[in-house]
């Protein structure tokens, strides 16, 4: 409410304990809104009075000057790390990622208001599909193990062929009219959706005629291969259990070579415009590997390798992995890369990572996860216990209003009110 209907639910508390607090006259009480960036950020109440002190009848003096405060607080001033874990998966396509990239570009909005201090948030984004792209500046990094990009073997092909000297038996061949096809229903990446037929087509007519090969062979020579095969910044897995957990990384991450995998990782940062521009330069590529994304969000939010940009233990630092997703998992390993069509296999994966994560006790973080216009109540359950296990919450957002909902209710719950004097 506004700053008037806030004195007034104080008053309403802090009077109705004042009857038994045992003061001796009036008491005179501040009440005061706080407001930070413009948006109520908590609210404080002082009081100063005299109690009435039974101890010091027996001196004459049967009062004692007491002056006590209390303030709620949204969020205080303790630092905060926010990782998106965002779906760019071909099902992605056209509305989704549209409103994907407006709810999340409006939380940010909301992130920056509601900061206390400069500084105080650190934002990170993982765009995920069957891969991750981890950015080429990660390339000689020493938890990852990429091969120097290679060009394919040139290769000489020669064969003796009869050179065509003419043409013979020329005539004209029609072709009837063809009727148009219907459109039908396809899937990308297990997401319905329609797939156009063909156009009809008219009669038509063309000439065509016979070859003439001269009676003398020709050595025709040509060259094959020479293609470059680069790195673009994607990353397998290592193999289970490694894959499930933020350790070990003496056993280097897979660089995958000649592989598309879309947007790169934004690593954590206080600048909220550069975590805008990656959400508005996000594209759909690809199909969906959950352990990928949910890999990599942890990664970003622990300390040291590979990433290096979130808070140690004991800082008092919060941390918190938003996960948005519309879909099951419709890739699986197979080592190092994610080409396998295993659901069952990539669910348990999914699992697994998720009961690591709340496993973390030197470095708790919270996952939050979303399913967005997403089918399917088993996948929507993996995500839910997800959340549940590590003390986050999740949302079924069946729209885009949804989703701009669902990433509110989880600033709030990360902007909490709490008592903080």
């Amino acid at each position: 409410g506004d700053a008037a209907a806030r004195e007034t639910a104080a008053r309403r508390v802090f009077e109705a304990n004042l009857k038994t607090a045992g003061f001796s006259d009036a008491v005179s009480v501040e009440y005061r809104n706080i407001v930070t960036n413009g948006v109520n950020a908590g609210y404080r109440v002082q009081a100063n009075g005299n109690v009435r002190s039974w101890f010091g009848a027996f001196t004459g003096n049967g009062t004692k000057p007491v002056a006590v405060a209390a303030q709620a607080v949204s969020g205080g001033d303790e630092p905060v790390e926010i990782v998106f874990v965002l779906d760019t998966t071909d099902s992605m396509e056209g509305d989704r990622i549209v409103n994907l990239k407006s709810a999340t570009n409006n939380i940010l909005d909301e992130i920056n208001r509601r900061a206390t201090r400069p500084g105080m948030v650190k934002t990170g984004v993982v765009p995920f599909s069957q891969y991750v792209n981890v950015g080429m500046a990660n390339r000689n990094q020493s938890w990852i193990d990429v091969p120097a990009d290679y060009q394919t073997p040139i290769v000489n092909n020669c064969s003796m062929q009869f050179p065509i000297i003419g043409q013979t038996n020329c005539r004209t061949v029609r072709y009837p009219a063809t009727p148009a096809t219907p459109s039908y229903t396809c899937t990308r990446d297990g997401r319905p959706r329609t797939c156009s037929g063909n156009p009809a087509t008219p009669a038509s007519s063309e000439t065509v005629c016979d070859s003439v090969y001269s009676n003398v062979a020709q050595n025709v020579c040509w060259q094959s291969g020479g293609d470059w095969v680069r790195w673009n910044g994607c990353v397998g897995s290592r193999a289970y259990p490694l894959e499930t957990s933020d350790s070990r990384y003496d056993v280097r991450i897979p660089g995958l070579m000649g592989i598309s995998c879309g947007t790169p990782i934004q690593n954590l940062t206080t600048d909220i415009s550069t975590t805008r521009s990656t959400i508005s330069s996000l594209v759909t590529n690809g199909e969906t590997y959950l352990p990928a994304g949910l890999i990599w969000g942890w990664r970003m939010l622990s300390p040291g390798e590979p990433l290096n940009a979130a808070a140690t233990a004991g800082t008092g630092t919060r941390k918190f992995l938003i996960l948005v997703t519309d879909g099951r998992n419709t890739k699986s390993p197979t080592y190092p890369t994610h080409d396998g069509n295993d659901g069952t296999v990539a669910d348990q994966l999914t699992r697994d990572t998720c009961a690591n994560i709340a496993r973390e006790r030197t470095n708790p973080i919270q996952v939050s996860t979303i399913a967005f216009e997403m089918d399917g109540l088993d996948a929507k359950l993996i995500l839910q216990n997800c959340a549940r296990s590590t003390g986050g919450q999740f949302y079924d957002a069946t729209n885009a209003d949804r989703l701009r909902e669902a990433f509110g209710q989880i600033i709030e719950s990360v902007f909490t009110v709490r008592l903080t004097h």
